[in-house]
């Protein structure tokens, strides 16, 4: 019988530590780039990509904050729809939407029928999701991990069985730190904490989505501020990328 897979703490020690000098780590670096080896990976955003020099580098984490409503989900959807479309497998810890609530919006990115005709034109529909996911790797998502230490299992089992390279999770202040009696700052520095540590150690690249506090909201301009990052400093000192989302205020 095939043994069951127990993957391992997060938070444990590796077997050996790496070590290795600056000037080597400069050069091994340069190296890469000489010879076309550092990958970038897009986001599918032309302007953010351009932005942030051209994609993000495996082992890189991505702070994607906006206020409820504005976009958060759609766009690391579409983020993984162009990751996958590049043949990189993705994994989605989904705390706050369904399967079936992300499997409508998959849906309707891959069909241009209008969502009323879907059921009498179903042979249609069907055809163009199985195009869309004909030329993907395998997004998977995992629901109702509850805790940061869960989902960091989950995404090195997922990583270990299904070779994912990208993971998004959705959204970083409804993951419990898993000890009781800490407050909701605790167990948001927690949970980037784990985050970090997991994408560090397995190489991946992490799109963690977050929440914004009400207070970009009283301003007149209505841009958001590291600080207004609900909850933890820790989030903003995780990420190698912080992305506001916000709607255009005239």
């Amino acid at each position: 019988p095939v043994p069951e897979y127990k993957p391992k703490l997060p938070q444990d020690p590796p077997a050996e530590c790496r070590v290795v000098t600056l000037k080597d780590s400069a050069y091994a670096y340069l190296e890469a780039v000489k010879e076309g080896k550092r990958k970038l990976v897009e986001t599918g955003i032309p302007d953010l990509d351009y932005a942030i020099g051209g994609g993000m580098e495996f082992g890189e984490m991505m702070i994607l904050a906006a206020r409820p409503n504005h976009g958060k989900s759609a766009v690391a959807l579409q983020m993984m729809h162009h990751m996958t479309s590049q043949d990189i497998p993705a994994v989605m810890i989904s705390e706050e939407m369904t399967a079936t609530a992300l499997g409508k919006r998959v849906v309707q990115f891959a069909t241009s029928r209008p969502e009323e005709h879907w059921k009498g034109d179903m042979g249609d529909v069907l055809r163009d999701v199985s195009q869309h996911f004909a030329s993907r790797a395998n997004a998977i998502i995992i629901e109702s991990c509850g805790t940061a230490e869960r989902a960091c299992l989950e995404i090195e089992k997922a990583v270990k069985e299904h070779g994912v390279r990208a993971v998004f999770v959705d959204y970083a202040q409804i993951l419990s730190g898993g000890q009781k009696g800490r407050s909701l700052y605790e167990n948001v520095t927690e949970v980037s904490k784990s985050l970090r540590r997991i994408t560090t150690k397995l190489n991946v690249i992490t799109i963690l989505l977050a929440q914004l506090s009400r207070n970009v909201e009283g301003r007149e301009s209505f841009s958001p501020q590291m600080r207004d990052i609900k909850e933890s400093g820790q989030l903003e000192q995780d990420a190698d990328v912080i992305l506001f989302g916000v709607w255009p205020h005239g």
